[in-house]
């Protein structure tokens, strides 16, 4: 080694040994200030989607501008002055002792690009599963990390993008799914929870109850509906709530349900007092109008006592046949008539006199039993109105010839009113329940109604009437309707029952009986033995529950209607909000 060579050796080795010295940090300006102050950063945050789109408008007019040959001259710019924002924000937060990430500028950003997330999640096809929520969560993970500027474009602004959007992306689509897990897993602690509340009973049931709906939300309405109007059709008789919803074939479940309910030993002595206390309703509201035997006998022995009185008086008169008597006369109901009254004079004795009230009296019951029993002497349906119109003439003549005949049938029709309508009443009475009074018969009582005449026939002994209105006051009619439209409803309730089977243990939800998973994890065999041993007990009072709603049918429309928490729906709009901020935190972090 020569001379010269060794000293640049030994220079060289001079200045290795001395230590390096790091420059002196740049103090901060008025303009470093400035960006680092926090109402700074959170402007700047707000306005990052702007900010971003113009960078990218640049870039991607840039690249047509490579094309053509022509040097970018915007781009560079733009990431020029973002890389010297991003400096002097930093000196600023560092020189105010606010080092670290910049969650004022997180914070101002998360704003605009939540309302465009909103805008795409309105504008995609809703999510109705967990992997279309995941997806929807992607789009707006994505679309909100590539709204942030790439402040750091050393190595280039297309890569940094992409990673920046597919992690945005990323995370936002990862969001809905740790959400949809989180919900799952606290919906299975929560079901092993529920049958120990009050609350959660409840629940159980109306989640059962809202699955024989089919979770329809019209059927649900219809139900709720037809609960919140559940009238008495008689008074005293209050319906249960399968036959308020009798006549709504989409309540076949609940119906069901109802029956069963009705027969645990719970509760069936319940549902049996409002069975006896409706049967008791009706019977009493037709009672009103049959009164009692002793009744009807009274009736009956005060109109004999009256008719005695006032026909015997009318028979000492007598009658002056005219040439309206002749006329009628000439009819051959009246001759059949005055023939039979000579036969019913002699069997009391007498002889028929053509001038005497008393005899022409026996003409008109000669005729009253012609139109009694037409049948007996081959009589047809037009003759026999024929008759009658012949009858109510010779009695009205009978009447302009004696005041006191005319007055003696007036009041005798009077007082037959009242006996006429318990008779009817106390047919149908008969027909509303067995010969030992133990139960009903509807379908009897529906046929009396509905065969109203042979109804009338059988319990006056004659045919005087077509329909229960020309017998009954409008009271008693709606009242004897409101008991057949009640024994109807009971009916078509028992009819829609049978539409499903629900039976067993499904008579209460078996959600009670449902194990947590990972059996061999020591809270769920804990949990999993509460349950079994202690099921039952929370069965029984479910059971309860649901007897309370049935035999009370608002108190059913009340449970039915779900109301959502006072705060769901901000918490709602909140989680759909997650996977923007995501997002957006994943665009700024890149």
């Amino acid at each position: 080694m020569s001379e010269a060579e060794d000293f640049e050796f030994r220079l060289r080795m001079e200045r290795e040994a001395q230590p390096t010295s790091t420059p002196s940090p740049q103090p901060a300006s008025m303009g470093d200030t400035i960006a680092g102050l926090p109402l700074t950063r959170l402007a700047m945050g707000a306005a990052s989607p702007l900010i971003g789109a113009a960078q990218l408008g640049a870039h991607v007019g840039d690249v047509a501008n490579r094309a053509m040959g022509v040097e970018p001259v915007v781009s560079p710019w733009i990431d020029q002055q973002l890389s010297r924002y991003k400096s002097a924000k930093e000196r600023g937060m560092k020189a105010a002792g606010d080092e670290g990430y910049d969650w004022m500028g997180l914070l101002g950003s998360v704003a605009p690009t939540s309302m465009m997330a909103k805008g795409l999640g309105a504008a995609l096809p809703q999510a109705t599963s967990v992997l279309s929520r995941a997806g929807v969560g992607a789009v707006q993970g994505g679309a909100a990390a590539a709204a942030q500027p790439v402040e750091n474009t050393e190595q280039g602004f297309w890569t940094p993008k992409g990673i920046q959007t597919g992690f945005g992306a990323l995370v936002g689509g990862a969001v809905p799914l740790a959400i949809d897990a989180g919900k799952g897993l606290g919906k299975i602690v929560q079901q092993a929870a529920q049958p120990f509340s009050e609350k959660g009973r409840a629940q159980i049931l109306q989640d059962f109850q809202h699955a024989l709906m089919g979770n329809n939300p019209a059927t649900k309405q219809k139900v709720i509906a037809a609960l919140q109007n559940a009238q008495e059709i008689v008074p005293g008789s209050q319906p249960t709530a399968g036959e308020a919803l009798a006549a709504l074939p989409e309540s076949t479940g609940l119906a069901a349900h109802q029956k069963d309910i009705a027969r645990l030993p719970g509760v069936s002595t319940q549902f049996a007092q409002r069975a006896a206390e409706q049967e008791a309703a009706r019977a009493g509201a037709i009672s009103q109008v049959a009164k009692t035997p002793a009744d009807l006998a009274q009736a009956i022995g005060a109109r004999s006592a009256a008719a005695k009185q006032n026909y015997g008086t009318a028979f000492q008169g007598a009658a002056q046949p005219d040439s309206a008597f002749a006329s009628l006369m000439e009819r051959p109901s009246m001759q059949r008539a005055v023939s039979r009254a000579a036969e019913l004079a002699k069997e009391e004795g007498g002889t028929f006199d053509p001038t005497s009230v008393k005899s022409l009296h026996y003409v008109k019951m000669a005729m009253d039993d012609l139109l009694k029993n037409p049948e007996r002497f081959s009589i047809g349906a037009t003759e026999a109105g024929s008759i009658g119109k012949t009858q109510q003439e010779f009695v009205k003549w009978i009447g302009q010839q004696s005041p006191a005949y005319s007055t003696a049938r007036t009041t005798h029709q009077t007082l037959s009113g009242p006996i006429n309508r318990m008779q009817v009443g106390q047919e149908l009475e008969k027909a509303l329940t067995t010969p030992l009074g133990t139960s009903e018969r509807s379908g009897m009582f529906a046929k009396a109604i509905e065969d109203a005449p042979r109804t009338i026939k059988r319990a006056t002994g004659q045919q005087m009437f077509d329909t229960l209105d020309e017998v009954l006051q409008p009271q008693e009619t709606a009242t004897v309707k409101n008991v057949a439209s009640e024994l109807a409803r009971k009916d078509a309730f028992e009819r829609l029952a049978r539409g499903t089977k629900v039976s067993g243990a499904d008579a209460i939800p078996g959600d009670i009986g449902l194990p947590l998973p990972n059996l061999l994890w020591r809270p769920s065999m804990i949990a999993n033995f509460m349950m079994k041993h202690f099921a039952k007990g929370a069965e029984d009072k479910i059971a309860k529950v649901a007897a309370g709603q049935y035999l009370n049918p608002k108190d059913l429309a009340t449970a039915l209607q779900s109301v959502p928490p006072r705060y769901q729906p901000m918490i709602d709009a909140l989680m759909q909000q997650i996977p923007a901020v995501a997002g957006t935190l994943a665009g700024r972090t890149q």
